[in-house]
């Protein structure tokens, strides 16, 4: 079964990219789009995963609110690295990683203390793959806790998803993309065609990559604080952090 051309404002849609890759190999039966969709999501794995490149599309932020007397909360289900948790409101507080895995089994009472959260740790997922954090003290009231992570790439289960909507990847990238996937795709097959592709792909990339890096806005941190201070203390952030 073959597919109509898409149109240029669909050109976005993973099922279209999907189409662009199995033109340049040849192939856009069900079969060869299934492949093609198969490399693209490894192509968007490889474009994301290299650790020469640290995208700022890639990070993210979001929030969630306390409930009184509840410890371990859900985020969303792309976060792969959480960098950094904090509260809005008046004081504007940073809330930081547990400093030691053992450090809420040595202080009094780590699952009744309530109060104004003050550290967080990592407590695995939940049935949706979410990742669940834990908030100590326990929160006494309904605060508004906000975060700054990594995306996490996962393979989109509606073919007519948008790569800049599912991935946060920005459109600048299609080429990039759609010629590191075809590469993907002939890998094994054709080593001359794979060759000429990926290094186009990988030039589109790295360019695409300095462009990014030239928009990066100016993260603002907080120092880390550690142990038993950390309870009842901790660092006041600027007023710009977060805001970028």
């Amino acid at each position: 079964m073959s597919h109509n051309q898409p149109e240029d404002d669909e050109l976005y849609r993973m099922e279209n990219i999907a189409w662009d890759v199995g033109l340049i190999f040849g192939l856009t039966t069900d079969q060869g789009l299934a492949r093609a969709r198969r490399a693209l999501y490894r192509a968007a794995l490889s474009i994301t995963g290299s650790k020469k490149r640290r995208w700022s599309w890639m990070k993210t932020k979001d929030s969630f609110n306390t409930i009184s007397g509840t410890r371990e909360y859900s985020l969303r289900d792309d976060v792969k690295t959480i960098h950094q948790m904090w509260m809005e409101g008046t004081n504007r507080q940073r809330i930081d990683r547990i400093p030691t895995s053992d450090f809420v089994e040595r202080v009094p009472n780590p699952d009744t203390a309530t109060g104004t959260p003050r550290l967080f740790d990592e407590e695995g997922v939940d049935s949706s793959g979410a990742r669940i954090v834990s908030l100590y003290p326990v929160p006494s009231s309904v605060i508004e806790v906000l975060y700054r992570f990594t995306r996490r790439i996962t393979m989109p289960r509606d073919p007519s998803a948008d790569m800049r909507v599912t991935w946060g990847m920005p459109g600048e990238l299609l080429e990039g993309l759609t010629n590191k996937a075809a590469a993907l795709a002939v890998q094994g097959v054709n080593s001359d065609k794979y060759i000429e592709l990926n290094t186009l792909a990988e030039m589109q990339i790295d360019d695409e990559y300095a462009s990014d890096q030239e928009s990066t806005p100016t993260t603002y941190r907080a120092p880390m604080i550690e142990g038993r201070d950390a309870i009842s203390s901790g660092p006041m952030l600027p007023a710009t952090f977060g805001r970028d």
